[in-house]
């Protein structure tokens, strides 16, 4: 149940699979080709969530004792020649049911070149107006633990320690553009306080400045 719950809690913050690699075709010809032959520099270094997201952060948020079992997620660190993708989950280790199961996650998609920064700035304004792509599988697997998604409640856009960002009152997920869009954090959570959550999000901002 408790792999199940993990997996909820990613698709929570991701529910987006069909975006989190993808290349912004458009702007391949909006560029000019100088830009997108850049290649990553020697010294970029790909950032790990769970550095970030430590279990006392995620202890502070949920209010108790955590585990962390992103080993079982098939998303946990994935990469191509644009972008690097690493997500952290914490669970309550009290708690039986979704109703009372605390959860905390983080996904980082970081930039590696100017088309990854641009990917990241399209994916932020699709996440934003909903259009997630093909996520048929992820939906089956929310409906199998008896959860459909809405999409009725507008998001808040707001600002963050001086970062553009929104907040999916549906999905109870902070998304942020850090750095001229090197990196795209989504910080998200399932029973805890919205302050606590926005509180966190400004704890890994910060470390990520």
């Amino acid at each position: 149940m408790k792999i199940k719950i993990i997996f909820l809690t990613l698709a929570a913050i991701v529910v987006i699979t069909g975006v989190l690699l993808f290349t912004n075709s458009n702007s391949k010809k909006k560029n000019p080709p100088s830009i997108l032959q850049k290649v990553a520099p020697k010294a970029f270094k790909p950032v790990n969530a769970c550095d970030l997201l430590t279990v006392e952060l995620a202890k502070s948020v949920i209010k108790g004792e955590v585990e962390n079992d992103n080993g079982e997620s098939p998303y946990a660190n994935l990469a191509n020649e644009n972008v690097s993708l690493s997500t952290c989950t914490y669970i309550s280790k009290e708690g039986t049911t979704l109703k009372d199961i605390k959860t905390v996650g983080l996904l980082i998609r970081q930039a590696k070149n100017d088309t990854g920064r641009e990917s990241n700035k399209f994916g932020f304004e699709k996440n934003k107006k909903r259009e997630y792509g093909d996520i048929s599988k992820e939906l089956q697997e929310l409906k199998k633990l008896g959860i459909t998604p809405k999409e009725s409640s507008p998001v808040e856009e707001i600002d963050i320690s001086g970062q553009k960002a929104y907040f999916d009152p549906d999905l109870k997920q902070f998304n942020v553009l850090i750095k001229d869009s090197n990196f795209w954090i989504m910080v998200s959570g399932n029973n805890v306080e919205k302050s606590d959550l926005l509180s966190l999000t400004e704890k890994i901002i910060k470390q990520i400045n």
